[in-house]
């Protein structure tokens, strides 16, 4: 790919932040006038951004080490699979212990095992089991994580602000999804992606400075006073009596289980299959990225208009287009728009239903529930990489893409009757 090409989606990306930022003043910024909220969104915002970076440099690596598909669709696997394994014990704990403490304690391990796992690449002495190892440590923390974090939200901002809070959440997270990989892709092309672990690791630092310096001693206390077991149960007999979250999670696993696919198979794809580098790798990832950004600033729009369970239908919809696509084209530039599309119906999918599983909860129960729902979306996310990337070792990506489009028809058609409560 083009270096010129390359910089002109870099300013788009930049044009597009600005764009969010226009768009989010006018009805969705509020959450922002909120002190703890904003140092939170903006540390977050660049520890996501070395997340991506990682993320692209482990894809890559593994591509460099191994050919085969279901050790590179591994590299996916345990990014998320800690997440399947790990949200609930870590929802619990989030919910009876001192929550500043505890992302402290997650926060340091993120950062000792992303330096690690750079000077080793640095020094040349990664191996696929190695990178694998490292990457299912670093999701480690990111299971630990995630439940603490999502309980947090709703105690940094007033109620009427939670939609427009997640929102903003996500767009961040998008806005770091185009942006990550495009900064990754010059760097693990000038000089490899060892660098890209370390800077991963040093990102985490701006969240623990702002975490470190938070008083929750005004916090409203919702932690529970169970012990770990009771409260481990109490989550399970919640979920047992929730009917909206159970849909949630119910239609959370139909669509991430086929949407996995999306980024299981692209840096194979692009490093075997089109014989490309880097940058181009980080351009299709960014271009996803570009069209979940521009999903995020438009949803208070949408949903305004549509119900969330046709939101949900449209992801579906677009996201199957697009895997199809996928399978079969074998172009950059339509491969781009391809994943700009799928950019869109990531988003929407991933806001509507995290923001409909946050509403269905109550403060008592919250860490535990959101990790129970965290934990639907990693596990699917797991096992349809895992799934996929078997069948195309068995046969090859084309048809592994298109037996995941027909899997996620059947799936979705059977669980559409379980609709979604608008929010």
């Amino acid at each position: 790919m083009l270096w010129h090409d390359y910089a002109i989606n870099l300013y788009l990306i930049i044009f597009l932040v600005e764009k969010a930022i226009n768009i989010t003043q006018k009805n969705s910024l509020a959450p922002l006038k909120i002190k703890i909220f904003r140092n939170i969104w903006i540390a977050n915002l660049v520890s996501n951004l070395g997340t991506w970076m990682h993320n692209i440099g482990a894809g890559w690596l593994m591509t460099d080490l191994s050919t085969d598909p279901f050790l590179v669709s591994l590299i996916q696997v345990s990014v998320v699979l800690p997440g399947f394994i790990l949200t609930i014990p870590a929802g619990v704990l989030a919910d009876i212990v001192d929550r500043r403490i505890y992302l402290l304690l997650a926060i340091s391990w993120m950062i000792i095992f992303a330096v690690i796992i750079g000077a080793i690449t640095i020094f040349g002495d990664t191996t696929p089991f190695l990178l694998i190892l490292f990457t299912f440590a670093l999701g480690m923390g990111t299971a630990m994580i995630l439940p603490a974090f999502t309980a947090l939200t709703p105690d940094l901002v007033p109620k009427n602000q939670l939609v427009e809070a997640v929102t903003l959440n996500s767009i961040a997270m998008n806005i770091t999804r185009a942006l990550g990989p495009a900064i990754a892709g010059i760097l693990i092309a000038i000089s490899g992606p060892g660098l890209v672990f370390i800077l991963n690791g040093i990102s985490f630092i701006a969240i623990f400075v702002v975490i470190f310096n938070y008083d929750n001693s005004n916090s409203i206390d919702n932690k529970s006073k169970e012990g770990f077991i009771e409260a481990l149960f109490s989550g399970f007999s919640f979920l047992k009596n929730s009917k909206q979250l159970i849909i949630v999670m119910i239609r959370t696993i139909a669509f991430f289980s086929v949407g996995s696919a999306i980024l299981t198979f692209l840096p194979l794809i692009v490093r075997e299959e089109m014989n490309a580098g880097p940058q181009s790798y980080s351009f299709l990832v960014t271009s996803m990225g570009i069209g979940a950004v521009i999903a995020g600033i438009s949803l208070t729009n949408f949903r305004a208009r549509y119900k969330n369970n046709n939101i949900l239908i449209f992801s579906i919809i677009v996201t199957s287009i697009s895997l199809l696509g996928l399978a079969y084209i074998r172009s950059i530039f339509p491969l781009a728009i391809i994943m700009f599309f799928s950019g869109i119906s990531w988003m929407c999918a991933v806001s509507t239903l995290h923001v409909s599983a946050q509403l269905s909860l109550p403060a008592w129960v919250r860490a535990r529930g959101m990790s129970l729902y965290l934990s639907s979306f990693m596990g699917s996310w797991a096992l349809g990489s895992a799934i996929w990337g078997q069948i195309a070792k068995l046969t090859n990506i084309s048809i592994a893409l298109t037996v995941a489009v027909a899997f996620g028809i059947i799936i979705n058609i059977f669980t559409a009757k379980w609709k979604l409560t608008d929010i």
